[in-house]
């Protein structure tokens, strides 16, 4: 694991804010180490934070009110205080400490950054500073002295000259001289090229470089005596190449190093006379140590030595790299643009592209085995990385595998019960209709029965009526002969119409009963035929309905599963018509520096040639993918070029969503339609922020424009360019090239100015000096 400068501690409520923090704190060179970005997948939680604590210089935690309630922030205090790790409470709102924490942090140093943040993390940098020597990406900033001049990036310039005491008729000389040198400066500056610039402006920016190319240097005891070096006022001059074979390194009264150097990127030594900066990469020179003049000298005597024969290939794991008896070198290497290296047993010239053969010293060993650990750490982590990933898959595998099995053992089990419901309800249907077609049987059964049973009684009744009544004609007969017995012949006459007229209405009954009797029978029968006939219309009916609701139970089925298909066919259609909308309007209008785009694009040349088709590309892929920012930024980028205020809108709404590359639109909208600098500005600082480059170069040409003015301009220029051009942008490299030449070219017209004016001032003096003596 790489070095650490801060283990960043929080609670996961103030997760954000935490993350914002880290982003700034980088942003000033402090590396951080911040557990939801930098644990990796199936790493160990505990095992990860326990490693990040052994390994980082200090703890930061970001501290709220709610850290108070959480046990793993006491114990990740713990274990930081147990391992000697530096704790840095950073108070994010006005909250003090309880419980637990009180205890642990009551004797810290707090730093606020609730109150001014900025100066709260430029603290925090300085502390971190302090631990043990410069940071790894960041140097130590002096603090200012009441006799130097101190600007906005903590760089602290030379005085012009030592402070001495001073008496009147000294002060008038020295007025009279500061006199005459500034009519010499003006003459200098008319007649010269040159651009006027003030000693205050220009000493800035020479700070300002010099801690930006320290930053790029390997951190370490040289590095560190070089720039306190570089920025202290004796410094004498120009730097310049030494080409002897034997120097003086070293100071033979004070011991001090003389000699500076400056390893080249094919790993030759430059030596200089003077300290200051390489004269093509800017950066600054270190002091000479005994290891490097071991290392030059070894180098220096390796190209002179003639070899004794060609260099043959070895391999350096059977190979020793010194011999055993005088520790002389045994092996040259090569190493070719990938990182590849070539060993020989012989100093001389690699065989295939002509170039000389580095010597291994121990220096190199020492790197190239670390670099061989290093190789096979990685190498190692990544086969283990692998075989974890390996191992989750199939463990993924399995788990689908198992959930397919689990649920077509599901839809199976639902099936089995929706086939046993059916066949339960069947069987439930029958025996409803069974019972009522027993239930009908009986009730026919009962009422024939309860029929036969009236016809019965009714017949009884009748035979009992027509007995009664045969019984009482015979009693009235047998009266009426004995009433009549004496008029027996006058009455004969009428009683033989009497008896003819009886026998008439007996045949008249009889007939009258029998056709009753074949009425009712007639009756019985034909309700037991409607019956019978309701009973089949009610079976048809049943039958007729069962299969009326089997077909419609089929006829839903096979609708459902048609919307189903149908409906998976539109969504398939929808996705694929989402996805090419969306490609072809990255193709047409996509912006080609745009870090949330897809890497395609195209310029505005040719955006011009076909802006009606990005803007419908763009436009349906909008109307499709409503949420997608990026399409709505190349919509209102394709628009701009037939209709500049509707695309003003659009992109106001784009920017309102954050994005960044619409920033730098918007403002060029600002300056040509409200002729807004100002705003324009505004908006391209927040592209900045968001890490637009598009954004970085305008801000840049804003600042040659005089429409944006900061502190230090040329240096805030060189930034800009190194963020873009880190970032990709095409012309950013170039940018900063033209800059930097500028800005070395007015160090040199600066530098010839300070000369005249000290040749100006020794002439005067001198002059001075002489009329004074004469009198």
């Amino acid at each position: 694991m790489a070095r650490i400068d801060l283990f960043v501690c929080h609670v996961t409520e103030d997760r954000q804010t935490a993350q914002d923090l880290v982003v700034e704190l980088e942003k000033r060179g402090l590396r951080c180490w911040f557990a939801p970005r930098d644990i990796v997948g199936g790493q160990a939680y505990d095992d990860a934070i326990a490693d990040a604590l052994d390994e980082c210089r200090a703890m930061l935690l970001v501290f709220s009110d709610r850290c108070n309630d959480s046990d793993y922030i006491r114990r990740e205090v713990t274990v930081a205080g147990e391992s000697g790790k530096i704790v840095i409470p950073l108070r994010i709102e006005d909250a003090k400490p309880r419980k637990g924490l009180k205890i642990r942090l009551t004797d810290l140093h707090w730093i606020d950054a609730f109150v001014e943040r900025d100066k709260a993390l430029d603290q925090l940098v300085t502390t971190v500073g302090n631990l043990d020597g410069p940071l790894a990406a960041l140097p130590a900033k002096p603090l200012p002295t009441s006799d130097t001049e101190t600007t906005n990036d903590g760089f602290s310039p030379p005085p012009l000259s030592a402070p001495r005491p001073t008496s009147p008729r000294l002060a008038a000389l020295s007025a009279a001289v500061l006199v005459l040198s500034a009519a010499g400066g003006y003459w200098y500056w008319s007649a010269g090229s040159a651009p006027e610039r003030t000693r205050a402006e220009a000493r800035p920016q020479l700070g300002s470089l010099a801690t930006a190319a320290s930053v790029s240097q390997e951190p370490g005891p040289e590095h560190r005596a070089s720039t306190e070096t570089a920025r202290r006022p004796d410094n004498r001059g120009t730097p310049g190449l030494l080409t002897t074979d034997d120097p003086t390194f070293f100071d033979r009264a004070s011991g001090q190093p003389i000699v500076w150097y400056q390893k080249t990127s094919n790993g030759d030594i430059e030596l200089y006379d003077a300290k200051g900066f390489h004269p093509k990469s800017g950066e600054p020179l270190l002091p000479i140590t005994r290891d490097v003049i071991e290392e030059w000298q070894t180098k220096r005597a390796t190209a002179r030595a003639v070899p004794s024969k060609a260099p043959e290939p070895v391999d350096p794991k059977t190979y020793p790299f010194f011999d055993q008896i005088t520790g002389a070198p045994r092996i040259w290497y090569w190493k070719d643009t990938e990182g590849r290296y070539s060993f020989f047993d012989a100093p001389g010239f690699h065989p295939t592209v002509g170039e000389p053969l580095m010597v291994a010293d121990k220096a190199f060993v020492m790197d190239f085995k670390r670099e061989q650990e290093e190789r096979e750490a990685r190498a190692k982590a990544e086969a283990e990385a692998k075989l974890a990933r390996e191992r989750q898959e199939a463990e993924q595998r399995a788990e689908a595998e198992r959930r397919a099995e689990n649920e077509k053992r599901i839809a199976a089990e639902e099936q089995r019960r929706q086939t046993e419901a059916a066949e339960q309800a069947r069987r439930e249907q029958a025996r409803r209709e069974q019972e009522e077609r027993e239930a009908r049987a009986k009730a026919e059964a009962e009422a024939k029965l309860a029929r036969e049973r009236l016809e019965a009684q009714q017949r009884a009744e009748a035979e009992r009526r027509a007995d009664e009544e045969k019984r009482r004609v015979a009693e009235e007969q047998r009266r009426q002969i004995e009433a009549a017995e004496r008029a027996r012949r006058e009455q004969a006459k009428r009683e033989q119409e009497e008896r003819e007229a009886r026998a008439k209405a007996e045949a008249e009954a009889k007939i009258a009963r029998e056709r009753q009797e074949a009425e009712q029978r007639a009756e019985a029968e034909r309700r037991a035929a409607e019956e019978k006939r309701r009973v089949a219309e009610e079976q048809r009916r049943s039958e007729e309905e069962r299969r009326r609701q089997a077909e419609a139970a089929e006829r839903t089925r096979r609708e459902q599963a048609e919307r189903e298909a149908e409906q998976r066919r539109r969504e398939a259609e929808a996705r694929e018509a989402e996805r090419r909308a969306g490609d072809r309007c990255d193709e047409l209008a996509g912006n080609p520096t745009d870090q949330r785009g897809n890497g395609r694009g195209v310029p505005y040349e040719i955006l011009k040639l076909q802006t009606r088709e990005a803007i419908d590309a763009c436009t349906k892929a909008v109307e499709l993918n409503p949420a997608e920012a990026r399409y709505q930024y190349q919509l209102a980028r394709a628009t701009q070029m037939i209709d500049k205020p509707r695309a003003f809108e659009m992109q106001k709404r784009v920017a309102a969503k954050r994005y960044p590359a619409a920033f730098d639109n918007l403002g060029w909208l600002y300056i040509s339609l409200a002729k807004s600098k100002d705003e324009a500005v505004r908006q391209f600082k927040v592209g900045v922020q968001l890490g637009d480059p598009d954004c970085m170069m305008s801000l840049a040409e804003m600042i040659d424009q005089k429409a944006y003015l900061p502190s230090d301009p040329l240096r805030e220029k060189i930034a800009l360019y190194k963020q873009a051009a880190a970032l990709g942008h095409p012309s950013a490299q170039r940018a900063l090239e033209i800059e930097m030449a500028n800005y070395q070219r007015q160090q040199q017209d600066l530098l010839n100015q300070q000369q005249m004016q000290q040749q100006m001032l020794g002439l005067f003096g001198a002059a001075l000096m002489g009329a004074m003596s004469g009198r």
